[in-house]
């Protein structure tokens, strides 16, 4: 699977295999500053823009979460942003909110049949990362395994039950990923 972002004409695609090992890519492309992001543990992920107030943010990972779900620092503000909520949670900048642009997640293949053209994310990197190799282990898989703490336990699906998010004019809806055949 990939995250799928297209800026103007051109399609950047950013594997979950190195994406699980990262979590946070800043990147620059067709003269637009975003930062992609991906939670390995909820399977989340999503585009933000960089520029807010005149400023460009730059992310990284924090090594914190909250109910299992990635928290980004930036690093100019130090202030510590919630993926999940979408929204700055600790910091100066506590209480903002990040511009969101559309992605998309599909296979590569259904990709390279969508798309002529598109820019994907190398593997090659300097980081003696296995990519490619889950760094949680069975944990997308395994139910009952759960790393951390969880304020709120929702049982109208299973845990970790695969699901498509959808935000318009700011109301969120979800999709379970086996409604879809």
């Amino acid at each position: 699977l990939c995250l799928v972002f297209k800026a103007g004409s051109e399609v950047f695609v950013y594997p979950h295999p190195v994406l699980e090992w990262h979590e946070v890519v800043n990147d620059r492309q067709a003269g637009l500053s975003f930062s992609v992001m991906y939670c390995p543990l909820t399977g989340s992920g999503n585009v933000w823009g960089r520029e807010q107030n005149g400023q460009e943010m730059d992310f990284e990972v924090s090594g914190l979460l909250y109910n299992g779900n990635l928290i980004a620092k930036e690093r100019k503000s130090e202030s510590f942003w919630s993926q999940m909520r979408q929204e700055a949670v600790a910091g100066p900048q506590r209480g903002s909110r990040p511009t969101n642009l559309q992605v998309l997640e599909m296979p590569l293949g259904t990709v390279g049949k969508l798309f002529n053209r598109f820019k994907l994310l190398s593997d090659k990197t300097p980081f003696k990362y296995e990519y490619g190799n889950f760094p949680c282990g069975d944990y997308c898989t395994n139910d009952e395994k759960i790393f951390y703490s969880l304020f709120f336990d929702d049982p109208r699906l299973p845990r970790k039950e695969r699901t498509f998010g959808v935000i318009v004019d700011g109301k969120a809806k979800v999709y379970q990923r086996s409604a879809f055949k």
